[in-house]
Order: C-alpha cells, then structure tokens, then sequence
C-alpha cells in the first residue's frame, strides 16, 4: 500500500526525508532515510551520536508529516543558520553516513 504526504508526493523505501510537526511553537524537526511502513505509519532510521559513537536509530510517523528531500537540500538544511545546534548534529550525521555509503 503506497503511502503519500500531505503534497501528495508518494513516500518510498530509501527516500531522504524530513519529518515536520507544524503545531509545535518552533516547528519540530527531524531527518531521516525511510525504511519500512506499517498500514498507517512510515519508519525512518536517523543517527544519534553517543559517547563520540554514531549509532543507527529507528522513529515512525504518520506519512502527512513527511516532506521528500534529498542529499543537496539536506546540506542546504545542515548549513543554514536557522538550524539549531542540535538539529544540526544529527543531520550532519546523517549526511555523513550517506555519503559514507555512497562511497563503498
């Protein structure tokens, strides 16, 4: 069963996406690489760095708070100064994971 976001754009295993709750005051954030659904959720894996460490983890939504992007709008959003310290670390280890495993 495909599942689509609010723009309608379809939602694919692999896809690079940014997860936006819009009702939170600043707009809640997070990124990630899509890798399975349920009937009515979409599970993204994303990377936290613990103890200097870069571990894989796992988070689900629902699919009209998904937004498509990819590998250039990800630094885009990396480098941007209205991006948080925080935000900004797990995207960057995100990107830094991607293009690691671009490269083998």
């Amino acid at each position: 069963m495909p599942h689509y976001n609010l723009l309608g754009q379809e939602i694919n295993i692999g896809d690079i996406i940014f997860e936006i709750y819009p009702s939170t005051p600043a707009g809640w954030v997070s990124e990630g690489v899509v890798t399975r659904f349920t009937e009515k959720s979409v599970f993204y894996k994303f990377y936290d760095r613990v103890n200097g460490e870069i571990i894989e983890r796992e988070r689900y939504c629902k699919p009209k708070f998904i937004n498509k992007s990819n590998i250039e709008e990800l630094e885009i959003f990396i480098n941007s100064p209205r991006t948080n310290d925080w935000t900004r670390n797990r995207a960057r280890n995100l990107f830094d994971k991607l293009i690691e495993e671009e490269n083998n």
